[in-house]
Formats: structure tokens, sequence, C-alpha cells
């Protein structure tokens, strides 16, 4: 009997550990940061933020409503998004870039959680990837997305990054080595290969493609 219980309390441990680090898997952040909204007119906010790899946007603990997480209103009036150490550009729709190098090169990354389907509950505990499909974890109202923290069948395995690197006074996006390469001349081209192979350079390393970005910078 003894073993039994603590083999059930080990599962419920194991489980309560897998849910905790899929919930904290959906944010960028590992705690919600004090951080100041500045808008476009003008207006500044101060809240505990961060960023959803859900929704891609900037989420925020309402105090005046239980401390419900929502989305910004008006996202695309908000300009800049700050914490104690990082500083974000907010587009048009509320799409967020780090500021990783402010300058010699500016580089600028986005960051998007992988989506993995891990399939429907079935009647006996398991999933089935077959499964019609299920709400997601958020809903929507008002301009507001609501996330909710229960079980959901989406869950996260990792970040996609989306670069940019400032090229003659233009940003130019990129996601794979292919497209990094297509920026700069052709005749860089043999210069920087030979230094993505030599630094065995990481794209889902944001110091390792800023290294490169200043060594493509330094060929002019």
């Amino acid at each position: 009997m003894r073993r039994l219980i603590t083999f059930c309390l080990l599962c419920l441990f194991s489980t309560v550990m897998v849910w905790a680090e899929e919930k904290q898997a959906q944010y960028l952040f590992q705690d919600f940061q004090d951080g100041q909204i500045l808008y476009k007119d003008g207006r500044v906010y101060n809240a505990k933020i961060n960023f959803s790899l859900v929704s891609n946007r900037f989420v925020f603990i309402d105090v005046s409503d239980n401390n419900t997480i929502k989305e910004f209103g008006e996202p695309e009036k908000v300009g800049i998004v700050k914490t104690e150490d990082r500083i974000f550009m907010i587009g048009n729709k509320g799409e967020a870039s780090e500021v990783v190098q402010q300058e010699n090169p500016r580089v600028l990354v986005e960051y998007k959680g992988k989506l993995v389907d891990r399939g429907k509950k079935s009647a006996y505990g398991g999933r089935s990837q077959t499964s019609s499909i299920d709400s997601f974890s958020s809903f929507q109202s008002g301009g507001l997305r609501y996330q909710l923290e229960g079980d959901d069948r989406w869950i996260i395995k990792g970040i996609e990054k989306k670069y940019q690197v400032e090229y003659k006074g233009k940003l130019k996006s990129f996601l794979s080595f292919n497209q990094f390469l297509k920026i700069y001349p052709k005749q860089r081209t043999a210069a920087l290969e030979a230094f993505i192979k030599d630094k065995k350079i990481d794209m889902d390393s944001v110091e390792q493609v800023i290294d490169l970005c200043n060594y493509a910078n330094a060929l002019d």
C-alpha cells in the first residue's frame, strides 16, 4: 500500500511539473516583468508584462480585474515596450521586435512560438491526433485577448526567431543563412559562408547572429 501511495504521489508530482512547464512555455519571460508601455501619442503606462508566444503579442496583468491577463487595447497606437533591460518596437498590428543591438548595424529579432498539436483527449485519458479541432487556451473579447491557464490541446515546443538587420539604411529580414546571404553583395558570400562555418553560427543563438551581422557590416 505504501509503495502504491508513493507511486501515485510521484505520478501526480510529474503531472503538475509538466503542466507548469507547459503553462510557462507560452511566455517569453520566465516571470512577468515590470514594464513601461509607451504610446505614440505620448501616453506612458506601467504594468506587469510578458510576451505571449501564443498570440505573439504583449500581455499584462490587469490588477483591477482580478489579475486577469489581457492584451493591450489599441495595439496599433503602442510604439515601444520596455522592461528593465530590454526594448521592443511595436508594429502597426501589435507585433513586437526586440532591439538586440542599437547600431552598427542595428539588429532586431521577433519571437514566435512553435505550436505542436498534441491531440484531443480521448475517453481513456490519452490523446488522438485525428480527433476534431479543439479550442485553444484563449479567447478574444472587445479587442482584448484573455489567456486561459487550463489544459489545452496546443503546446509550444521552442521559439522561432525572425531577424532584421539594417543595411544601407533599411531593415532587411531573414530566417535562414541563405536569406541572410542575399542581403549582401555576392562578392561577400564566400567570406560570410566561411565565417558561418568556422564559427559554427547557430541561428537560434541571438548572440551568434549579432556576431555574424557585425562581421558582415565590417566587410564594407
